[in-house]
């Protein structure tokens, strides 16, 4: 894919706390993930997805050691009139996209997220449910974790380490992953 397209939130640790609402935000990681085998009304589909890590500015809004939250979506890589990305892409832009898009022109865009709860069994996760641009007028700046981009067609090794175990994994499952480096062993290492 090249992060160049045609036209389940993550979380860990003490993320319940981030509140429900809109936040200042910066995209800190576009991760490719490659082919990925997604359930929908009980049907498995096969679908190329993408990873959008958003750093919250806020400063009153840190996790308990001090750090800023990051909350991560997954999207399919689609740029289909009713793709939740194009959605996302058009409202950064300021404008209808027409044509091909490349997504790691994104990385490091300053947008608000909209935050809402959601609860599995005992535990609630802050999940993104809008991206939306930054507001006309509002400075931007803040911001103080390192920026990753990840192209599966492309690997960056030294980035694939940086990530998190659970998206190492879903790399490492796809067949991009598979095809691109057949000299790697099942635990994604060479």
């Amino acid at each position: 894919m090249a992060l160049n397209l045609s036209a389940d939130a993550s979380t860990s640790g003490d993320f319940a706390e981030l509140t429900a609402g809109a936040h200042s935000a910066r995209i800190v990681d576009i991760i490719e993930l490659g082919t990925q085998t997604v359930t929908f009304e009980g049907k498995q589909f096969k679908k190329r997805q993408v990873q959008l890590g958003f750093e919250i500015l806020d400063s009153d809004e840190r996790r308990t050691d001090g750090r800023p939250f990051t909350v991560r979506r997954t999207y399919t890589a689609s740029l289909h009139e009713k793709a939740a990305l194009r959605a996302v892409i058009e409202a950064l832009a300021g404008k209808k996209l027409d044509g091909n898009f490349n997504l790691g022109s994104l990385l490091g865009a300053y947008c608000q997220v909209s935050i809402v709860h959601n609860t599995t069994g005992d535990r609630t996760y802050p999940n993104v449910a809008t991206v939306m641009g930054w507001p006309k007028g509002m400075p931007k700046g803040g911001g103080e974790l390192p920026l990753h981009l990840f192209d599966i067609d492309s690997p960056d090794q030294a980035v694939f380490n940086e990530l998190h175990e659970r998206v190492q994994e879903k790399i490492v499952a796809a067949p991009e992953w598979r095809g691109f480096n057949s000299h790697i062993d099942a635990d994604g290492l060479v």
